[in-house]
């Protein structure tokens, strides 16, 4: 990605040794300024993949949260791979009036 995109000046991932799982983030504005933190938790192993059930976004300014809680996850289930291509991506966050 080009870093001179990015909202961000640096973003900083918190890792498990054993689990490949961000549970923690940290994104910091061009000033240097803490702004949104990612939490992670409920680490479980499906299908021999592991993946949070609980993730929370916390944005420090606005005093906000997101949150989302994963109740059931199915993993390969055999999608055409022509869903993901870039263009497909983007036509289908296009909304359609």
């Amino acid at each position: 990605m080009d870093a001179t995109r990015s909202q961000y000046k640096y973003v900083y991932y918190r890792i498990v040794q054993d689990v490949p799982v961000i549970p923690h983030a940290e994104r910091y504005d061009r000033d240097g300024k803490l702004v949104r933190e990612l939490h992670a938790s409920g680490l479980k192993k499906g299908a021999n993949i592991w993946s949070a059930r609980h993730v929370e976004m916390k944005s420090v300014e606005e005093r906000t949260r997101t949150v989302l809680t994963i109740d059931e996850v199915k993993f390969n289930q055999h999608l055409d791979e022509k869903l993901f291509t870039p263009e497909n991506l983007e036509n289908s966050l296009t909304i359609k009036h």
